[in-house]
Formats: C-alpha cells, structure tokens, sequence
C-alpha cells in the first residue's frame, strides 16, 4: 500500500493509473444488486440465484 497523506481533515493515497486499470478490470464481470422478494417468499440460495440467472 502506498503511504497515506494528510489532506486538511482527510487522509488520502496515491493510486497508479496501471494499478486502478488492473482492479477495474477485475470487476468488469460483476454485477451488484438487490433482489426484492414478494412477502412470504422464500429466499433462494446462492447457488439457486446464479442457476436462475445464468441463461
């Protein structure tokens, strides 16, 4: 990690552009959300929501 600077009240470090290009494209295949069941539902599993979403 790089060494922390104190900016004013805020802490901050310096992240090389290759380095961030590296962790984006790491995440590109992500996908983040929320699944909102109806009351009452039963909740799936993990490997239930990815065989629901794979095709």
């Amino acid at each position: 990690m790089p060494q922390p600077v104190v900016k004013g009240d805020m802490i901050a470090f310096e992240i090389l552009e290759e380095e961030y290009q590296v962790r984006v494209a790491t995440c590109k295949l992500n996908l983040h959300g929320r699944i909102i069941w109806p009351k009452g539902a039963t909740p799936l599993n993990v490997g239930d929501v990815k065989a629901k979403l794979a095709p």
